[in-house]
């Protein structure tokens, strides 16, 4: 998939937050609650928020890479042992395209011929990650999604990587890391929707809980 607007708000749209999340519906609740190792859940001024926490670490991460994308400020840590990555001729013109975008990212990578690449650095927050598999999925989201504009490129390496190393739905998290992911969720230019346009966050209002309950 690309980032086909699906009747829902672009990365890119002013308008994209005006309608779910305003600048006054502050929590009232410094408590969040995780279900089903899912969503996060608190309280705000007009009802019960819901948090997907999957959704919520995409586009935290999205805002992040593409930042370090535009501005080549990314920082690499070198590996310990380089690890080999075999492509087929069409996978090698595909890294070739986004190469240099990686390298903003923080990917040190070299040539080894035959369609053959060490990767030799990797971002510097990236822990425990499997570097050959997040390699292949960003020039698998490139072949599939090609576009020759750059800031499309940039949107969608950024978020080919946040994809590959967001949070999963099924992982428990301390209230400390619901307040650091809620805190950094509000603090992106788009916090209700992923780049593509997934929604993010709901809230059940307090006459719609009176009304379920009667």
């Amino acid at each position: 998939r690309g980032f086909e607007n699906e009747g829902k708000p672009m990365s890119g749209s002013p308008d994209a937050d005006a309608t779910l999340f305003q600048s006054n519906e502050s929590l009232v609740s410094p408590k969040h609650y995780q279900y089903k190792e899912k969503y996060i859940l608190t309280s705000v001024k007009s009802g019960l928020m819901i948090i997907d926490q999957h959704r919520s670490h995409v586009r935290i991460l999205f805002e992040k890479y593409l930042s370090q994308i535009t501005n080549r400020k990314g920082i690499s840590q070198r590996v310990l042992f380089p690890e080999r990555i075999e492509l087929t001729s069409s996978e090698a013109s595909s890294l070739s395209e986004i190469q240099e975008d990686m390298e903003a990212l923080g990917f040190e990578m070299s040539d080894l011929g035959n369609n053959s690449f060490a990767i030799q650095g990797i971002p510097s927050e990236l822990q425990n990650v499997d570097a050959v598999a997040l390699v292949r999925s960003m020039i698998d989201k490139n072949m599939e999604t090609g576009s020759n504009i750059q800031e499309q490129m940039h949107e969608k390496l950024a978020l080919s990587m946040a994809d590959f190393t967001a949070i999963p739905a099924g992982k428990s998290l301390t209230e400390e890391e619901m307040l650091r992911m809620v805190d950094q969720l509000f603090a992106c230019q788009s916090p209700n929707h992923t780049p593509d346009g997934k929604s993010i966050i709901t809230v059940i209002s307090d006459d719609e809980m009176e009304n379920k309950l009667k």
